[in-house]
């Protein structure tokens, strides 16, 4: 999760150790980040696996926290 009135998200892209899987996502309710990846190959090796683009927002010195989680 993230502060809404500091960051809009504005795309999210595979990374290159998903360069060939599918990535979709949504936002469902402002401040929330739904991300979604699947692939025929598993995966191997180590890095990032999606790469998200924001917008901000809030003003300067305006600071957001991005909660991370699984499931």
């Amino acid at each position: 999760s993230f502060d809404p009135s500091v960051l809009e998200v504005t795309g999210v892209t595979a990374a290159p150790l998903t360069a060939t899987w599918t990535v979709t996502y949504n936002v469902p309710t402002p401040g929330h980040l739904v991300i979604s990846l699947f692939g025929s190959v598993p995966l191997t090796g180590s890095g990032a696996i999606a790469l998200v683009q924001f917008h901000v927002l809030g003003a300067l010195g305006t600071q957001s926290v991005l909660d991370v989680t699984k499931g």
